[in-house]
């Protein structure tokens, strides 16, 4: 290969190089930052109490996806149970959902674990929805004061 076919190539990689290594230095700011701010809140409070605070947990942060607008998915997922008339399995209820929202079939697989999710808040949290089985052979209803 001459220097001129790998003229493109190089000019591609040097772009990329220079791309990563100034996110690196800018996560590496944004740590330093952050580092600073714990060493203020732990001194805060070693003033306020007698807490070690390397003994308090870390909490992950929580990215909220927005693949729907607020409560549209419990209003799809209800609507599916209303429409039905009858115990739902997840994977029906997912599938009703994929078919309200106009998807393919192949949406429903990366719906699934949302769905599953949706039902068991509306379960815990609301009491909206009743689940009767476990597992693989579970099903999920209408509470009667939702009907």
């Amino acid at each position: 290969m001459n220097e001129l076919s790998n003229k493109y190539a190089l000019a591609a990689l040097k772009e990329r190089r220079a791309m990563i290594a100034g996110e690196i230095s800018s996560l590496e700011s944004r740590l330093r930052y952050l580092r600073q701010l714990v060493e203020h809140v732990d001194g805060t409070l070693r003033l306020f109490s007698d807490i070690d605070p390397g003994t308090i947990p870390e909490k992950k942060p929580y990215k909220r996806v927005n693949l729907f607008k607020e409560g549209e998915l419990n209003r799809l997922v209800l609507g599916a149970l209303r429409k039905a008339g009858k115990p739902l399995s997840t994977e029906e209820v997912t599938a009703a959902v994929v078919e309200e929202l106009g998807h393919g079939p192949d949406t429903a697989r990366g719906l699934i674990n949302r769905v599953r999710a949706n039902l068991n808040y509306l379960a815990r949290t609301r009491g909206t929805v009743t689940k009767v089985g476990d597992r693989r052979g579970a099903k999920w209803s209408l509470s009667a004061a939702c009907e």
